[in-house]
């Protein structure tokens, strides 16, 4: 901080956040399942938030799922996935009042898994069973 600036961006207060989360992750068949997570953020400077997510799962290969944020704003998210690949997306929108958002915006999620779930017996690629739920 001190190269670009004369301000020492590592001992300033209040620019310290705080992140706690959680989820639940059941199976009720071979098909379907549903995923519970929350995210609770505290920052000094800025109001609390929370998220809260539920998504269903569909033969552990794809979601689809709807969130909330305290900050007025719902969420729609749908994804799929392809052995160890796994994409999704998500859109934000804004609901009357929001305090930090005026349009909708979109994400992009994607993510690879680099181990790949082997059996002990014949060390082959093993299609994941919807009991062991793999999506959060």
């Amino acid at each position: 901080g001190a190269m670009a600036s004369d301000e020492d961006f590592f001992n300033r207060s209040g620019h310290y956040h705080h992140v706690a989360q959680g989820g639940f992750r059941k199976a009720f068949s071979n098909r379907f399942g549903i995923v519970l997570n929350g995210l609770y953020r505290y920052d000094p400077l800025f109001v609390h938030t929370a998220d809260v997510q539920v998504k269903t799962v569909i033969q552990n290969a794809a979601w689809v799922g709807l969130g909330y944020r305290t900050d007025k704003t719902c969420i729609g998210l749908i994804g799929f996935r392809a052995k160890q690949l796994q994409i999704g997306y998500a859109y934000e929108l804004p609901v009357q009042g929001s305090t930090h958002a005026n349009s909708g915006t979109s994400e992009l999620i994607a993510s690879y898994k680099f181990k790949a779930p082997k059996t002990k017996a014949t060390k082959q690629v093993k299609k994941p069973v919807l009991k062991s739920l793999n999506i959060w």
